[in-house]
C-alpha cells in the first residue's frame, strides 16, 4: 500500500486526525477494507440508455460534450455482495508493478530523457489534428429488485485546432456522429494549461489550490485535459512538468501495454470523492421513481484513481485509465473509463461539414478559423441595457457570472445565446433562448429517449443527466418560448448539485417566463 492510498483511506473514513502520524499497517488495512465497501449509485434517467457522454477532459464550456475511451467487449454482470450486485467493465491492464511504488525516481529519470530528446519538426499544415478513442461506463439499477448493470459507451473524437485557437470537433458515440460537427470560437474552451516557469511554479498553477494530499490528482487531471484538447507540449515543457510531478505523491505502476498495444510507463494519483446526494425532483412521481431505482445512500464516498501512460522516451501522453474503488456495486479497482490518444499531427484543411452539419458556420477556407478570425456569425450583436437586465437578474442570487450575452440571427428570426461560469465551482453553462419560436422545440428533440421529462412552471422540461454534465430543454406551453441549457463540470470533476438545481429550477424557468413578465 502506498503512502498515498493510506492517506486516502483515512480521508474516506472522515478521520479528523489524518495529518497526524500514520497508523500501523494492520490498522490501516482494516480501515481500508471497511471504507472501500460502499458508494452511492449515480441515478440515471429511467427508460433510456444511461450514456455518460464524454464531458470534456478539457472541461468544455459548450453544448457539444467532449468525452472518451476505445472499444472493448463488455463482459456483462457478475455476482456481488450487499444490496446490489456488482457490475463488470473491462479487466485492469497488466501493470508490471500492480501494487504501485513511489514514482519520484522514475519521473525524474523520464524527465531527463525527455530533456535530452529533441522535438521533431512539426508536419506541414495549418490545423493541428487530434484523434482519441475510448470507452466509458454508466451503472444503473433498472428496477428495485434488479442488479446493477454496466452500460458501455464507445466514443471517438476528432479535433481540428485553427491557428487562432478556434476548434472544430467531431464526436461519435458507438460509431454514430449524433451531434454533427461542433464549432467553437476562441475562448469557448479554457486555454491550454500553462507549463512555463519552474517545475514548482507549474505544479502550483495546475494544482489550483488543491490540498496537498489532492494535488497530484489535480495536476494530472489538468494536464490530461489540456493535452486532450490541444495536443502534446514541447519537450522542454514536458520535462519541467515531469520534474514538478516527481515532487508530488504520485504512484508508479511500471511498464504496461495500453489498450492500443503501445508500451509505456504508468503513473497514477487518487483522491477521495465524498458522498453528495443528488437533488430530488419536485415531481412526486419522478422522486419516487428515483428512490426506487437507487440503492441505499452511503455516506462514505469512494476513491477515484487517474493513471496516465507515458511514452518511455518522449514522455508524451499515450493513454489515460480511470479506476474506482469503494463502490459497493463494483469490484475493487474497477476500470470505469479509458482514453487512448492515437493521433497528434498537422493537416492542411478542416473537413467540410456536409450532411452532418456545422455548429455555427459553413466550411472554412484553408487556414482560416471556422469563426472568421473569432468573429460570431454575421449579424450577431451583443445584448446590453434593459434587454440584458432580465438575463442578469436570473443570476443575481447565484455565483454564476456572464461571460457572453448576444443575439444572433436565424433563418426564421433570432435567438439569444450566452455563456456563464460559476466562479466558486468552475461549472460552465451555455444556453440559447428564443422568444418568438415557431412551433416550439423540434419534435425529434422532444421525443429523444435520452431525455427525461419533468414539469416546469408554465411549460415542459426535458433533462439529460450524467455525473459531469446536464442538458436541459424547455418550452412554454404555447410553444412560443424555447430554451436549451447545457452545464458542464470543470475538468474531470463531478457536476455540483447546486449548479444543477440552479439551472433546472431557476434559470430555465426564468427564461421561459419571457420578457413580458
Amino acid at each position: 500500500m502506498t503512502p498515498e492510498r493510506t492517506v486516502l483511506a483515512q480521508l474516506a473514513d472522515l478521520d479528523p486526525t489524518r495529518h497526524e502520524p500514520l497508523a500501523d499497517r494492520e490498522q490501516v488495512d482494516a480501515t481500508l477494507a471497511w471504507v472501500l465497501a460502499h458508494d452511492p449509485v449515480q441515478p440515471e434517467p429511467t427508460g433510456s440508455r444511461p450514456h455518460r457522454r464524454w464531458v470534456a477532459l478539457a472541461g468544455a464550456a459548450a453544448a457539444l460534450v467532449l468525452g472518451l475511451a476505445g472499444a472493448h467487449v463488455l463482459p456483462g454482470l457478475i455476482t456481488g455482495t450487499g444490496s446490489t450486485a456488482a457490475a463488470a467493465t473491462v479487466p485492469m491492464l497488466a501493470y508490471a508493478q500492480p501494487e504501485g511504488t513511489p514514482a519520484r525516481a522514475e519521473l525524474e529519470q523520464l524527465a531527463d530523457r525527455v530533456r535530452d530528446a529533441a522535438d521533431p519538426p512539426p508536419p506541414d499544415g495549418a490545423y493541428r489534428y487530434l484523434r482519441v478513442v475510448g470507452e466509458t461506463w454508466a451503472f444503473v439499477k433498472r428496477s428495485p429488485e434488479g442488479s446493477m448493470e454496466a452500460d458501455a459507451l464507445q466514443l471517438s473524437m476528432e479535433t481540428w485546432v485553427a491557428p487562432d485557437g478556434s476548434i472544430r470537433v467531431l464526436q461519435k458515440d458507438d460509431g454514430i456522429a449524433r451531434y454533427g460537427y461542433g464549432d467553437f470560437a476562441p475562448g469557448d474552451f479554457p486555454p491550454p494549461a500553462d507549463l512555463s516557469g519552474t517545475p514548482d511554479e507549474i505544479v502550483r498553477r495546475l494544482a489550483a489550490g488543491a490540498p496537498k494530499d489532492e494535488a497530484a490528482y489535480a495536476v494530472l487531471s489538468a494536464y490530461v485535459s489540456s493535452v486532450g484538447l490541444y495536443g502534446a507540449y514541447p519537450a522542454a515543457e514536458r520535462s519541467a512538468f515531469l520534474d514538478g510531478l516527481a515532487a508530488l505523491d504520485v504512484t508508479s505502476y511500471g511498464t504496461v501495454a495500453d489498450r492500443a498495444g503501445r508500451t509505456g510507463l504508468a503513473f497514477g494519483a487518487a483522491h477521495h470523492v465524498p458522498y453528495r446526494p443528488h437533488p430530488v425532483p419536485d415531481d412526486p412521481a419522478a422522486a419516487e421513481q428515483m428512490r426506487r431505482s437507487s440503492p441505499p445512500a452511503d455516506l462514505d464516498g469512494h476513491i477515484d484513481d487517474v493513471r496516465v501512460i507515458l511514452d518511455p522516451v518522449t514522455g508524451t501522453l499515450l493513454a489515460v485509465e480511470h479506476i474506482q474503488s469503494g463502490v459497493d456495486y463494483l469490484p475493487m479497482d474497477t476500470v470505469t473509463g479509458y482514453t487512448t490518444f492515437l493521433e497528434d499531427t498537422y493537416v492542411a484543411t478542416m473537413p467540410e461539414c456536409g450532411h452532418l452539419g456545422c455548429g455555427a458556420n459553413g466550411p472554412p477556407a484553408d487556414g482560416d478559423s471556422p469563426f472568421g478570425g473569432g468573429a460570431a456569425r454575421p449579424g450577431t450583436e451583443p445584448i446590453t441595457g434593459p434587454e440584458a437586465n432580465r438575463f442578469y437578474d436570473l443570476t443575481r442570487d447565484s455565483d454564476f457570472t456572464f461571460g457572453r450575452l448576444r443575439r444572433q440571427p436565424l433563418p426564421d428570426g433570432s435567438e439569444v445565446e450566452g455563456f456563464l461560469r460559476n466562479l466558486e465551482t468552475g461549472t460552465e453553462m451555455t444556453f440559447t433562448y428564443q422568444d418568438e419560436s415557431v412551433g416550439g422545440l423540434p419534435a425529434d428533440l422532444l421525443d429523444d429517449p435520452e431525455y427525461t421529462a419533468y414539469d416546469l412552471p408554465g411549460g415542459r422540461g426535458f433533462i439529460y443527466l450524467s455525473d459531469r454534465t446536464a442538458t436541459l430543454r424547455g418550452q412554454s406551453h404555447d410553444g412560443t418560448r424555447t430554451a436549451v441549457v447545457t452545464i458542464n463540470a470543470p475538468g474531470a470533476g463531478t457536476l455540483a448539485n447546486e449548479d444543477l438545481a440552479f439551472a433546472r429550477d431557476v434559470f430555465v424557468p426564468g427564461l421561459l417566463r419571457g420578457s413580458a413578465e
